[in-house]
């Protein structure tokens, strides 16, 4: 997945069968060894086929068939069985994924080729891209479909991806900020996927439903309620239910559906009727009224008008499933533990020694006996606020889940300060799955709501929304409670750590395509061009996250950008050691002319992104300029008397404050990169003195739920940077 400079191998993703026996909280302690490779399946693996048709792959469970073009686009089939005899089908692939505008028009399928994504003896990924297009020929939606099969199920994964391409065709005036955004809306009434299959009965939970004329539907349309339509009646239920069915076959043989978080990321349905099995990523909604409060509107259902989906150009929604295919009824016990596993797929992570010992990553602290063990009850206090907080403010529905809410009082985070990367960060610190799974949500979030993942326009292909009401512009008017005029991206406002690491830790290449159009956008010509920066902050973020995507990405391109970049940074440096420059009206309180200097925390962003930089070319001037920023915090900014740092050079503030622990907390991570790289004394002890602000996030304990992801995303992300600086270097 990423390679060191030499060519060996800087991350692998390995697949393996997980015992039975390992329950919901358990763990497994496994070692790899790595010998002799082979492009070919060992025995009893799998084998994959190429055909000119598709892809034909058989394992020890099952034979699934993937050939777009025939009259049955998908075949899972039990072995042991004569072919086609029994098993779960696709059907016709016009008749299997069917979208439909909110005007009416039913869109044309137009598959692309079959093909293997990956190939190994334990898990093959198939891909099919398929076009929905309209009466014209025009691309309006794509689905993006990805199918894993392993060697020892009775099962695939199948993800679905949902891209919106187009919103109208024929308008091609030029598309600025926070002028007609709506343009970019499409109206959607439903999408569904159907997959052939005469069933009996279905068991879903502990009630078991007979299905013939009349279907089984179970339909989640908003977070605090369901519906189960059985026996020709529709009965409406609070609560959350799973979409977790057994469907007994009327010709023998069983078929398994789940559907994963499948309340969260409503709304979403799945029916079963005499022929058929209905995944509806996209139900027709009903003209019921949502539920909520006066703000629920525009906080929560600003997509979901008028009965329809208004879905925004370049959004994509991905939904996960599984879909298995058995002889007989399955067990209750087996078929429980595969729908726990879709819920909670197992998660591993390397020792924090062995990342360490490797250097794969920025060293990491181990949360076990740690320094400061008051930062970390902090953080665990911080993990389980963010679920709270989650529910308290409903974050669900398939465009909100993953994100939080409350930044700036009425703006969506869009994950601000980057998210996945605490969560990924903690993580691999101390091994609690809850932070992978807020990661891995997280991060879905970003790759497929908050990035621009297609555009009529290209210049805005690959960036990330800053945060804003309803996430995206186009669905509020501009300035809609907040200072958002409309679509807008800087690199301070986009994030590529967590996104990467979640890619590295799952092989999730939705995520990761996601990504690499970031990366693209990072380095178009015109921000790379004679390039400049006024505020330090947007060229330090702009450094960080392409020296991650050549780090651990591979990315050459970001590596020269990154050099572009930094060597900017290091001719602007002054001989005080900070970018001087005068002061905005927000950062001098002197009235003009402004004060000359400097902020505190901005200048700590740039001290970061030249130690990620360092770490990874080892140029020895940085170490020079790391230290001189380093400097120049401690002297121009750190209050000896209250042991904090204030904001910054403005005369006024540096006469009237004494610094405080915010303050405090978002500077010490550039004094900390300073002393990693040079071990000097009096930046080491003011570092050693300031150590104590990690202990404390912010308003933790009286926060009303506002901008919390916000408050312990911008607190924790430096923190593990702080404690491996200090463990590889103490202070004597």
């Amino acid at each position: 997945m990423a390679w060191w400079p030499d060519g060996s191998v800087r991350w692998a993703l390995v697949d393996g069968t997980v015992p039975a026996a390992l329950q919901p909280g358990g763990r497994l302690q496994c070692r790899v060894s790595v010998g002799a490779s082979s492009t070919h399946p060992t025995d009893g693996g799998l084998v994959a086929e190429q055909r000119d048709d598709g892809v034909v792959v058989t394992g020890n469970r099952l034979r699934v068939s993937l050939q777009p073009q025939a009259d049955e686009w998908l075949l899972i089939e039990p072995i042991g069985v004569t072919p086609g005899s029994l098993g779960v089908g696709g059907g016709e692939l016009q008749q299997a994924l069917q979208v439909t505008l909110s005007s009416g028009e039913v869109l044309q399928a137009a598959p692309g080729a079959a093909k293997i994504e990956h190939r190994g003896p334990q898990r093959v990924t198939l891909r099919l891209p398929v076009a929905h297009r309209d009466a014209g020929g025009v691309e309006r939606l794509r689905s993006e479909l990805r199918l894993q099969v392993y060697a020892d199920q009775p099962f695939i994964t199948l993800l679905h991806r949902l891209v919106v391409v187009r919103s109208d065709p024929e308008d091609t005036a030029p598309f600025e900020m926070g002028v007609g955004e709506e343009r970019a809306l499409l109206g959607v009434r439903s999408f569904s996927l159907r997959l052939p299959f005469a069933g009996s009965s279905v068991q879903m939970a502990a009630d078991r439903y007979e299905v013939g004329k009349q279907r089984l539907a179970v339909h989640h349309y908003h977070d605090l309620g369901h519906t189960i339509e059985a026996g020709g009646k529709v009965d409406q239920r609070e609560g959350r239910a799973a979409a977790h069915l057994v469907v007994d076959g009327q010709d023998g043989g069983s078929a398994l559906i789940g559907m994963r978080g499948f309340w969260q990321n409503y709304p979403k349905g799945i029916s079963v009727g005499a022929d058929a099995i209905q995944i509806e990523v996209l139900p027709e909604r009903p003209a019921d009224d949502l539920p909520g409060d006066e703000d629920a509107w525009h906080q929560l259902y600003t997509w979901l008008q008028d009965d329809d989906y208004l879905l925004r150009e370049g959004m994509a929604l991905t939904t996960e499933m599984c879909v298995g295919a058995l002889t007989g009824t399955a067990a209750d016990d087996a078929t429980a533990a595969v729908f726990a596993w879709l819920e909670g797929p197992v998660v591993a992570r390397p020792s924090v020694e062995h990342v360490n010992a490797t250097e794969a990553l920025p060293h990491l602290s181990p949360k076990a006996g740690s320094q400061r063990p008051g930062y970390e009850r902090v953080a665990d206090k911080a993990l389980q606020l963010l679920f709270e907080n989650q529910q308290e403010c409903r974050a669900f529905g398939h465009v909100n889940h993953g994100d939080w809410f409350g930044e700036g009082d009425w703006c969506w985070g869009n994950n601000e300060y980057d998210t996945p990367y605490v969560a990924y960060w903690e993580f691999l610190r101390g091994g609690d799955p809850s932070w992978a799974a807020w990661g891995a949500q997280a991060a879905r979030h970003q790759a497929d709501v908050d990035t621009v993942n297609t555009f009529h326009d290209e210049r805005y292909v690959g960036m990330q929304q800053l945060h804003t009401p309803a996430h995206l512009a186009g669905y509020l008017p501009a300035f809609f409670r907040s200072k958002i005029a409309g679509t807008r991206s800087v690199p301070s406002h986009m994030w590529a750590e967590g996104a990467l690491l979640h890619y590295l830790l799952t092989g999730d290449e939705g995520v990761y395509e996601s990504l690499r159009r970031t990366a693209s956008w990072l380095v178009q010509p015109e921000r790379l061009d004679h390039y400049e920066f006024a505020a330090v902050r947007e060229a330090g973020w702009h450094l960080i996250h392409l020296t991650m995507l050549a780090a651990s990405g591979n990315d050459r391109c970001a590596l020269d950008g990154a050099s572009i970049v930094a060597k900017r940074i290091l001719e602007k440096q002054d001989e005080s050691g900070a970018w001087t420059r005068m002061l905005t009206s927000g950062h001098c309180h002197c009235g003009f002319p402004h004060c000359r200097g400097n902020i505190a925390f901005m200048v700590t962003v740039l001290l970061s992104a030249l130690k990620r930089y360092y770490d990874l070319t080892g140029e020895a001037e940085l170490v020079d300029a790391i230290v001189a920023g380093g400097r120049w915090l401690v002297r121009e900014t750190f209050n000896e008397e209250s042991g904090f740092f204030i904001g910054g050079s403005c005369t006024t503030t540096q006469q009237i404050s004494k610094g405080e622990v915010f303050g405090t907390q978002i500077i010490i991570e550039g004094v900390a990169d300073a002393y990693a790289v040079s071990g000097d004394e009096e930046i080491g002890r003011c570092l050693q003195r300031t150590l104590p602000v990690v202990d404390e996030i912010r308003n933790l304990d009286r926060h009303e739920g506002r901008d919390l992801g916000k408050t312990i995303s911008s607190h924790m992300r430096y923190v593990p940077t702080v404690l491996a600086a200090l463990e590889s270097r103490p202070v004597r």
